[in-house]
């Protein structure tokens, strides 16, 4: 009796070892499963610039908001896809993209020297309109912008890129850091127009509260389509397309 419950009782102990390896097993895939749905949903390093309303950067909170952001936070939802976001300005993150440091860039013209490096889009973010500001109760035709300021943003040729009306294209182009520091300029008198666009500037006058001061002149002749950018081979771009149809 004594052999025979220790036959059982080893015969026990063999089994409980299986069981402790099949045991381990699991939780080695377990740890793997885990693992592995963690790095499934890909991060996308992406680089932007403060632009409101449609790009909003809060420095203090390292936040962003705007209309490009709602359409970047519905495309991070619906493809399961987390976006990691930079802000630059505006000189650098054109610089940056021929390096390849950044899997993708918002929102972006599509030219030839930036498809180089870059896939776009076929469905536009936004599109961007351009307009002058200035004083409002002058007629525009009446203003004489011969030799006076004219600001525009640092990095971005508005005034070499289109026709410019009146004789604007006497006057001395001025480039600040900013959109905000251009219509504070504008509103000191320092500038005598500013040339940017459409939405970018009524969205800056309003919370500036001196939109009843100054009004603008649409230049209806141009028009910019501004992509969402990847870097080559990163993502499936066709995925992306589909998503932004739905959301447009």
């Amino acid at each position: 009796m004594a052999k025979l419950i220790a036959i059982e009782t080893f015969k026990l102990g063999k089994v409980t070892e299986k069981l402790q390896i099949v045991r381990n097993n699991l939780l080695i895939l377990f740890a793997f499963l885990i693992s592995f749905n963690s790095t499934a949903q890909d991060t996308l390093k992406c680089a932007t610039t403060h632009y409101p309303p449609y790009t909003i950067y809060d420095a203090k909170n390292n936040t962003f908001s705007g209309l490009d952001m709602d359409i970047l936070n519905k495309l991070s939802k619906n493809l399961e896809v987390n976006f990691s976001i930079d802000n630059l300005p505006w000189s650098r993150l054109k610089n940056e993209i021929s390096k390849g440091r950044y899997d993708c860039y918002f929102s972006l013209g599509k030219f030839k020297n930036r498809e180089k490096y870059l896939e776009f889009t076929s469905e536009p973010m936004h599109i961007t309109k351009i307009a002058i500001f200035y004083t409002k109760g002058i007629p525009f035709e009446e203003t004489n912008f011969n030799g006076k300021e004219i600001g525009v943003h640092r990095g971005i040729n508005l005034h070499k890129e289109i026709k410019l009306p009146h004789n604007l294209a006497q006057a001395n182009i001025r480039k600040l850091h900013s959109n905000e520091a251009l219509f504070e300029m504008l509103r000191l008198n320092r500038l005598e127009a500013v040339i940017t666009s459409y939405e970018v500037g009524k969205y800056l006058l309003k919370v500036s509260s001196i939109e009843n001061s100054f009004t603008a002149l649409v230049i209806d002749s141009y028009e910019l389509p501004v992509f969402l950018a990847f870097r080559k081979n990163k993502v499936d771009i066709s995925k992306f397309n589909t998503a932004l149809k739905k959301i447009h």
